[in-house]
């Protein structure tokens, strides 16, 4: 049921009517415009699914209704009301919670790594480099249960005794074997703490520096992983604040990246007035859609960030 000036109940277009002369015709063509998106999306989006149903490459459409989206779009700014079916499946497109999951785990797994390699005594040994020096001996010889290049990781057991001081043993590695036991060697120290020595030409860690290496793992993993989290909170943000435009599809260009074995592609896309941005996107139903808009000439809705245009996504292909 619609009031008599032709507004959806409760627009007050009666009350208002009354007051300001000429803003009641406003409103009644602002309920127009919005009749007339609704149809538009309509036979769009039907159309977008007919192409995807007979594209052996298509991913499913998720099931929003058409007035549920159009409701979606027609709705100012901020969006506090956002439809479950739209928010999952904008988050699903832009960032789905899989590739967080493995970013978090490439990264949980990769510090086990870096705690069982890294040489955690690299900054005692720099000091060590121009510490004093005095004679000692090697009280034992041991492997370790580390390899760095299929070569076994020598343990040293020495002992030293500085001027003016006490005896001192003290534990030190090398990659390959360097001395035997009872072998006499010279030990460096510091005057300060003599607790902290080495054989000349060891180290005081069990890994070597190259095994610094492996801080990329976590570096990578917990990359992913809040990288996807970032896009998440711009695509909830995106759909609460976005401004809804239309766009004409100007070109759909493949280039050389694939992910997942699917070839990402170029849309550019032109909101009028010079205003042109390009998506890169390999999803397959959003490459579907911008393809049969380009072909049929008909612009495609698109949600976008004022301040950053190229977050810009297309509501059509949820």
């Amino acid at each position: 049921m619609r009031c008599r000036c032709g507004g959806w109940p409760g627009s007050g277009c009666e009350t208002v009517s009354l007051a300001w002369p000429g803003l009641a015709e406003r409103l009644r063509r602002s309920q127009s415009r919005r009749r007339d998106r609704v149809l538009f999306l309509r036979t769009n989006r039907t159309c977008s699914r007919h192409i995807a149903a007979n594209s052996d490459r298509m991913s499913p459409q998720p099931a929003i209704p058409d007035d549920e989206m159009a409701a979606f779009l027609a709705a100012p700014t901020p969006r506090r009301m956002v439809s479950p079916a739209i928010h999952r499946a904008a988050l699903r497109q832009s960032a789905p919670w899989i590739v967080t999951l493995f970013g978090a785990f490439f990264g949980c797994f990769g510090m086990l790594f870096v705690w069982f390699f890294t040489p955690w005594n690299y900054l005692q040994d720099v000091r060590l480099n121009d510490a004093a020096t005095v004679s000692g001996r090697v009280e034992s010889v041991s492997e370790s249960n580390m390899s760095i290049n299929k070569v076994k990781v020598m343990r040293y057991t020495f002992s030293f005794q500085p001027p003016s001081n006490r005896q001192f043993q003290g534990e030190c590695f090398t990659t390959g074997f360097r001395w035997h036991v009872g072998e006499k060697v010279t030990v460096r120290y510091l005057a300060k703490n003599p607790a902290v020595s080495r054989i000349e030409g060891a180290r005081l860690s069990e890994g070597s520096l190259v095994l610094l290496l492996t801080w990329i793992f976590p570096f990578v993993g917990f990359t992913v992983a809040g990288w996807t989290l970032l896009a998440r909170r711009r695509t909830i943000a995106l759909l609460e604040r976005g401004t809804v435009a239309e766009a004409l599809v100007t070109s759909v260009e493949p280039t050389r990246t694939q992910i997942n074995r699917q070839r990402v592609y170029a849309i550019a896309l032109s909101r009028g007035g010079g205003k042109t941005v390009v998506l890169r996107r390999h999803q397959a139903n959003i490459v579907a859609l911008a393809r049969e808009r380009l072909e049929s000439e008909k612009p495609v809705f698109v949600l976008f960030d004022p301040a950053n245009p190229k977050r810009t996504m297309l509501p059509e292909a949820w």
